[in-house]
């Protein structure tokens, strides 16, 4: 079978967001850096393209680590062509350079969430973050062709054809990416850099002759290889005129005769097995070679000018083989030795199985080992699948022969690996095979009904099927099919995330969530680690936990990097959306705004908790009651989708949504018809519950309110929010009934429960009944004397411009004008700096993205 590219599938985390360091020896080409340079600073787009072997990396790799300004790299696997993960991994390398900058300009870039389901959020969250760099950065993203059609659509399709100025793209590939990118390149035919310029001239033949003490003249060197990067060190270090041959028989040959054969026997056969396998760390090279001292001769090679290079990334050091002469070694020992070639990738899956399956099943495929590859992906697809890779499993198992490719359960991981994707429909179809080649057989084969009931939680709609999945998940935990502690967490968070979805029982959710927290710890697997803690501080504020989601996201805050403001480095949605929801309840209704906005700028689809944080922000406008805020919420709201898709009850969030801003507007007929008609089928949603009870209840209809309230507490009574709420309902009631002791008990009791857990947002209120209540309250007699008073300062009509400090609103005024930033800053006194500092905090707290934006919004 031809190789499934296992170099990248089983190492592609060691190399992804940097180029590799320049080994000894290597060749500086200060013509190329000078090039990129010049192409760089001219065009918003470079193309760097040609055949193998020609040092597109290297040569962009010397320039990149030595360019003055901002760099961030991507190398590319066989599994970039998928759009969602190929965005993922954009900005992920955006956000590891961003980490670095000492300014606060790239603070925007950090919040944005490198797993958002909508690319064209994304690309809008992207601009608008980019578009605060106060210098251009530059995106290096090498292996570019393997990116195919998303060079055309997605993300990166996005910023090829229209992205921002101050964000600079270096694409290096194949010829291929030249095909792809052609309109480009015919309207900037010099923003390509090919293999003319890439190709070697006499100059640095002779440097590159000093360093390998090369025999061969220059010109010979030159004339049999055309300067070809590669072929020129071949030929150097075999100290060999090459035969007539072109192309891979050229270079087959003499790799064969000249390279390996000039090799000390034992280091020669240590190459053809290591390199076989393309990208390898020392225990790796040493499990197929069975050397101990890998490592040390790997070092040796690259010592030698041998074609490999050496990553090291604080935690490991990882070598690449390059591709071409890789290749060149797999076909030399395919034709010696083919069971021996077999057998190296048997050992490097049995090396991979336990840390890197992905990798091993990538190997036993190559091995044609398929029931080992079959097996390893039943084991770990769920870790994997949970992680960045669900496309690079799904292109896996794609690739294998029937029968196994047409498992029922190898169709299930491919379903779930899709929907994760973002392709609902694929997932579905292929969803519909595996239970239809199930039903086919005599029995289901084994570990079919637990993989089907972990399938449900990915791909069904309905909450009630997501509930009953669930609940058989969770009665066979302990026949989870793997052993490793990041597949244990993976199912566990995905258990939880089926809980988010249901919001029936908060405590199972909560602990759910810390149980997938605690193994992601021990597996040392980071990316889980966060996004659990996002979750958890969220599910901790849905449930009414609010002091305790205070707590958990004042952590988050504390474990930041320098240079960011609280939340957003692991404010992918999440912690932002929690953050939102602890300010909604504590009255702070433009920190609520500020961060619903940012949950849904930061990439967020309206399918999940971008719709959320839109719902949210309604409740919020409304809350507020200023015009402007209830206008730029309406627009919102057209995006919360229509019917119910994954558990989320959209319906409901959108009925509710639009009752209480008609509520706001003055049309209470209208928005206690929504309610009346949408409370009793609200129960199982607390804060939906609450605010159309609340509608209710400032309407008259306090029986209504009342009953809505205790059928909402049938079903999750320990929530505070919902707890607030109901007492000061029943207190009310009370109150009306002439039962004054029984009302203030209900009502001391209500604030208790408020000031333990800060939810001011329930006395917040301009409901005449409630406010008599508490007036009367202090006098009575309470412990909160304080809290009440806080709740009686009038709010007033609030302007967005008081969130705008002294110094934002001068600069505001001077963006009413057509003055630029830089005649802004004149007329002011400061630098151009310091007014793109004021502009982003203005377009920050305005909720907006551009300065037309801003504009409209005040008009």
């Amino acid at each position: 079978m031809p190789s499934t590219s296992v170099s990248t599938a089983s190492s592609a985390a060691w190399t992804r967001h940097r180029p590799a360091a320049a080994a000894t020896g290597h060749l500086p080409r200060p013509r190329l850096t000078t090039l990129l340079d010049d192409t760089v600073a001219r065009h918003r787009v470079c193309v760097v393209a040609a055949p193998g072997g020609y040092g597109k990396t290297s040569a962009v790799g010397d320039w990149a680590r030595t360019h003055a300004g901002r760099v961030a790299w991507l190398s590319l696997s066989p599994f970039d062509s998928e759009p969602r993960r190929l965005a993922t991994g954009i900005v992920a390398a955006l956000q590891s350079v961003a980490r670095t900058v000492d300014g606060e300009d790239a603070v925007d870039l950090l919040a944005l969430d490198p797993d958002g389901r909508a690319p064209a959020e994304t690309f809008h969250a992207m601009g608008q973050a980019l578009d605060l760099l106060e210098e251009p950065l530059v995106l290096v993203v090498d292996d570019a062709h393997r990116a195919a059609g998303s060079l055309a659509e997605g993300l990166l399709g996005a910023l090829v054809d229209s992205g921002p100025e101050q964000l600079r793209l270096v694409l290096v590939g194949r010829p291929s990416l030249e095909v792809a990118l052609s309109r480009q390149l015919l309207a900037h035919p010099d923003a390509r850099i090919g293999a003319p310029s890439l190709a070697f001239d006499s100059r640095e033949v002779i440097a590159l002759q000093a360093v390998t003490r090369g025999a061969l003249p220059p010109r010979t060197v030159l004339d049999e290889t055309g300067g070809w990067p590669i072929a020129v060190r071949l030929v150097l270090m075999g100290g060999h005129r090459p035969t007539g041959e072109h192309g891979d028989d050229l270079l087959h040959h003499y790799v064969r005769d000249h390279i390996l054969d000039a090799l000390p026997g034992d280091l020669r056969r240590f190459v053809l097995l290591t390199a076989s396998c393309g990208d390898v760390s020392a225990d790796l090279a040493a499990a197929v070679s069975g050397r101990p001292d890998a490592g040390a001769l790997l070092d040796e090679c690259i010592r030698l000018g041998l074609f490999v290079e050496r990553f090291d990334t604080g935690r490991r050091t990882a070598y690449r083989w390059h591709p071409v002469f890789a290749r060149q070694c797999r076909a030399i020992l395919r034709a010696q030795d083919p069971v021996r070639l077999d057998e190296v990738h048997r050992l490097a899956a049995l090396h991979l199985q336990d840390d890197d399956p992905l990798g091993a099943i990538a190997h036993w495929i190559d091995a044609g080992a398929f029931e080992h590859a079959v097996s390893t992906a039943l084991a770990r697809w769920l870790g994997i699948v949970v992680g960045p890779d669900a496309s690079a499993l799904d292109r896996l198992c794609a690739s294998l022969p029937p029968p196994y490719a047409d498992d029922p359960r190898i169709l299930l991981i491919r379903a779930c690996a899709q929907d994760v994707i973002g392709e609902h429909q694929v997932a579905t179809m292929l969803f519909a095979q595996a239970e239809a080649r199930a039903a086919a057989g005599d029995t289901p084969p084994t570990g079919y009904d637990l993989l089907l009931a972990l399938s449900h939680l990915f791909l069904l709609d309905d909450r009630a099927d997501i509930a009953e999945a669930s609940a058989t998940v969770l009665g066979q935990a302990s026949r989870l099919p793997s052993s490793f502690g990041r597949d244990r967490a993976a199912t566990f968070y995905l258990l939880g995330w089926a809980q988010m979805r249901l919001r029936r029982d908060p405590r199972l959710l909560i602990e759910l969530l810390g149980v997938a927290l605690r193994e992601a710890e021990a597996a040392g697997d980071v990316d889980l680690v966060v996004r659990t803690r996002n979750h958890l501080a969220l599910s901790s504020a849905w449930a009414g936990r609010l002091a305790e989601a205070r707590r958990q996201l004042l952590v988050l805050a504390d474990e930041a990097p320098d240079g960011s403001t609280p939340w957003t480095y692991y404010a992918g949605g999440s912690a932002a959306l929690a953050a939102g929801f602890v300010a909604y309840w504590s009255d702070d209704l433009a920190e609520a705004e500020l961060q619903f906005f940012r949950t849904i700028r930061g990439g967020s689809g309206p399918e999940s908790l971008g719709g959320i944080a839109r719902f949210l922000l309604c409740l919020t406008a409304a809350a507020s009651g200023e015009a402007s805020a209830m206008r730029r919420a309406a627009v919102e709201l057209e995006a919360i989708p229509r019917s119910e898709s994954y558990g989320w009850s959209w319906p409901a969030f959108r009925q509710t949504a639009v009752a209480a801003l008609e509520e706001a507007r003055g049309h209470r007929d209208r928005a206690v018809a929504i309610a009346r008609r949408a409370a009793p089928a609200s129960t199982t949603l607390p804060f939906v519950c609450v605010v159309l009870a609340g509608i209710l209840q400032r309407a008259g209809d306090l029986p209504a309110a009342s009953r809505t309230l205790r059928e909402g507490l049938r079903h999750q009574a320990d929530i505070s929010y919902l707890r607030v709420a109901a007492l000061s309902t029943a207190a009310l009631a009370h109150r009306d009934d002439g039962d004054a002791r029984r009302c203030h008990e209900l009502c001391e009791e209500a604030l208790d429960l408020a000031v333990a857990e800060g939810v001011r947002r329930s006395f917040r209120t301009q409901d005449p009944a409630l406010r008599r209540l508490l007036t009367e309250h202090v006098a009575w007699g309470t412990r909160h004397e304080e809290f009440v008073a806080g709740c009686f300062v009038p709010r007033g009509p609030r302007s967005v411009l008081d969130t705008l400090s002294e110094r934002e609103r001068a600069v505001l005024e001077q963006l009413r004008t057509t003055r630029t930033a830089l005649e802004i800053a004149g007329v002011l006194g400061v630098s151009i700096n310091t007014v793109k500092s004021h502009q982003r905090a203005i377009y920050r707290k305005l909720g907006v993205a551009s300065r037309r934006e801003a504009i409209r919004l005040l008009s």
